[in-house]
């Protein structure tokens, strides 16, 4: 076989390290029959030096046409200014973005006999370590926006975690074979009726099927959801990705929010979906009308008493009003995602509830209200439902 490689010897230790690993890979072309075409290229301080830039085109030119890129070191002392405007390690992330290098994967070995040269403590090591690091390279705040402004005549700063749909549909394994993403994001347990939403999506796809829906979370009935999915025959239009922490990502990638719930205090996922520019469909329960108007989204009406959470047994004129919901969302979705942040800037930032809460205890205390004090004594004496029905 042949194969071209850029070789970037760069700065500092980089020059050793390049001429050591093409005397290897000679090798491996006579023991294996391999032809290797090295081609060098400038990168670093010594591009600095020598051009003016840390990256000239025509490096990455070569690096986008080989087949591999060995790349030594950049960087060292001589250059060591964080003033400049002009610096080595811009090299890396020129080479990272100009070769969409999504991640790097970073080994750590330690054999058993060179333990005792660890930092680490002997019962953590035992015989060893064997890992490997996967380094995200070209998401986040790596090509962000960032920079400076006055507020309000403070000085303040922004840096931006950049990513776009393409990288996000990378990292999770999304096959982006639809042309709409909804994302369903709680806890799989009764309170949130996820054998509602199968049924919801069993109806919408007699209509349509350019919708994939994105199931994030865990819980008792997970087990249960997945096999129905299968028994519906929806596993084209469904993926179970577990719990995420970065939840953001995913709404990201979303057009469309669905809550389900039998009940809710105001769902928290309401909030970032629509913080995040992303139009809801819920259950009228809890707060959530409070939050999502008709220009941000759906509230559905709740057809099911709470006594029968544990019930599967869903109302096909509740399923068909989900379904019209999504349809109808859908076809005006440019325009809702529109509306979707400016709603909660505009009505539920911290300083604007602030301010809302403020009146509101004022009033209060200016005009007593016998039924609202009547209502706080119960809540008091049913705290601990209270607390709960505040953290779901």
């Amino acid at each position: 076989m042949n194969y071209t490689i850029a070789a970037i010897p760069g700065d500092g230790i980089g020059p050793e390290v390049v001429r050591e690993a093409v005397l290897i890979l000679d090798k491996i072309g006579e023991e294996f029959n391999h032809k290797f075409e090295i081609k060098y290229a400038l990168a670093g301080g010594c591009a600095i030096d020598e051009v003016g830039v840390p990256l000239p085109h025509e490096t990455l030119k070569i690096c986008q046409s080989s087949d591999a890129v060995l790349l030594g070191a950049v960087g060292g002392y001589k250059w060591d200014n964080t003033t400049a405007k002009v610096r080595p390690e811009q090299a890396l992330l020129g080479l990272r973005e100009g070769l969409n290098l999504y991640c790097n994967l970073r080994p750590a070995l330690l054999y058993n006999p060179l333990k005792i040269a660890s930092p680490l403590k002997e019962e953590l090591i035992n015989d060893g370590i064997d890992i490997a690091v996967v380094r995200e390279l070209t998401g986040g705040i790596y090509f962000g926006n960032r920079g400076r402004f006055l507020e309000d005549g403070v000085e303040a700063a922004f840096d931006t975690e950049k990513y776009n749909k393409e990288e996000i549909l990378e990292k999770y394994n999304i096959l982006n074979d639809k042309k709409y993403i909804f994302s369903y994001i709680c806890r799989i347990s009764e309170q949130k009726r996820p054998m509602l939403l199968l049924e919801i999506i069993k109806k919408l796809k007699e209509k349509r099927d350019d919708f994939k829906v994105l199931v994030i979370g865990d819980g008792n009935l997970l087990p249960k959801m997945k096999a129905k999915a299968n028994k519906l025959g929806l596993n084209e239009n469904i993926m179970f990705l577990g719990n995420i922490e970065n939840t953001e990502e995913i709404y990201k990638i979303s057009d469309l929010t669905i809550n389900c719930s039998l009940k809710e205090g105001l769902a928290l996922t309401s909030y970032e979906s629509l913080s995040v520019g992303v139009p809801v469909i819920s259950s009228d329960v809890g707060g959530q009308k409070e939050l999502i108007n008709e220009e941000v989204g759906v509230i559905v009406p709740c057809m099911q008493n709470e006594r029968d959470i544990y019930s599967e047994d869903y109302k096909d004129e509740e399923i068909a009003v989900y379904t019209q919901a999504i349809e109808k969302v859908l076809n005006n979705l440019e325009q809702y995602k529109s509306k979707c942040r400016k709603r909660i800037l505009d009505k539920f930032t911290i300083k604007n509830m602030i301010k809302e809460m403020s009146k509101i205890l004022e009033e209060t205390q200016t005009n007593p209200n016998k039924d609202k004090i009547g209502n706080g004594k119960k809540l008091l004496d049913n705290i601990n439902i209270t607390k709960e029905l505040i953290t779901m």
